[in-house]
C-alpha cells in the first residue's frame, strides 16, 4: 500500500491530529456534461424524426465524452491533495505532477483565513488563506469542512503553546527553611496530584492553582520552627 505524503514526513515523535481533502463540488462540470448527454441519448431514442435523433445522440455522446476528459484533472486532484495538521506542523500537499507543498510549524502559523461563498456554506466546502510569520501567504482552494481546518490548527497551536510554555520553579516550589521533605501538600484540581500547600502552579500539569492557607493543606506529623 502507498505511503502518503504526510505520513512519509512525519519526524519522531509526531502524530497526526486532523485531515481534509478536497470537496467533491470540484468533479460538477463533468457530472453536469454527463447527465446532459445520458438525457440526450434518451431523448433521441424515444424520438421518431430520425434527423433530430442523429443530432440528440451523436450530441450526448459528445458530452459524455466531455464528461470523461474533463473528469480526469479533478480526479488527479482529489487522490493527490493532502491536507493535515499534526501536533507540531500543518503539512499541505497538492498536485501530481507539478506539485505544491507547505510545511509550516504551528508556531510559525499566523492566522488561517476561510472564505465561503452562499454555495460553499450550504455544501461545507471554501478556500483556505495561510499566512505564517514573516509574510508568507499560499491560498488553496475548494477545501471541505474549512472551518473545521481552522480550528483544528488552532486548538493545536494552543495546545503546542501550553506544552512549550517555560515553568516558573520560582512559583512552584516555595521557599522553605531547611529541606522541604515534610512540607505540608496539598491536591493539584487539575491532574489531582501532590504539590506544596503554598505553590501556585503545579510542578506536574504547569497549570494555575489557587493559594490555599496553611489551614487548608493536608497536615504532616512534624511542624517547621
Amino acid at each position: 500500500m502507498a505511503t502518503s505524503y504526510v505520513e512519509s514526513n512525519l519526524s519522531n515523535g509526531e502524530q497526526l491530529i486532523y485531515s481534509a481533502h478536497l470537496h467533491p463540488i470540484i468533479f460538477a462540470t463533468p457530472i453536469v456534461l454527463a447527465v446532459a448527454g445520458i438525457l440526450a441519448i434518451g431523448v433521441a431514442l424515444g424520438s421518431h424524426g430520425w434527423e433530430a435523433r442523429g443530432a440528440l445522440f451523436v450530441g450526448g455522446l459528445l458530452a459524455l465524452l466531455l464528461a470523461a476528459v474533463g473528469a480526469i484533472p479533478p480526479c488527479i486532484a482529489y487522490n493527490t491533495s493532502e491536507f493535515a495538521v499534526t501536533n507540531r506542523r500543518v503539512l499541505i500537499k497538492i498536485g501530481w505532477l507539478r506539485r505544491k507543498t507547505l510545511e509550516l510549524l504551528l508556531q510559525k502559523v499566523e492566522s488561517v483565513g476561510v472564505d465561503q461563498t452562499l454555495v460553499g456554506r450550504m455544501f461545507n466546502f471554501g478556500t483556505i488563506t495561510v499566512r505564517g510569520t514573516g509574510g508568507s501567504r499560499e491560498r488553496f482552494e475548494s477545501i471541505s469542512a474549512p472551518l473545521d481546518f481552522r480550528r483544528q490548527v488552532q486548538a493545536s497551536a494552543d495546545e503546542e503553546q501550553m506544552t512549550a510554555r517555560p515553568i516558573n520553579q520560582s512559583a512552584i516550589l516555595p521557599r522553605f527553611r531547611g529541606t522541604n521533605s515534610n512540607a505540608e501538600t496539598k491536591k493539584c484540581p487539575h491532574c489531582i496530584s501532590d504539590i506544596p500547600a503554598e505553590a501556585s502552579v503545579c510542578r506536574f500539569c504547569a497549570r494555575d492553582v489557587p493559594m490555599s492557607s496553611r489551614s487548608d493543606a493536608n497536615p504532616r506529623s512534624d511542624r517547621y520552627p
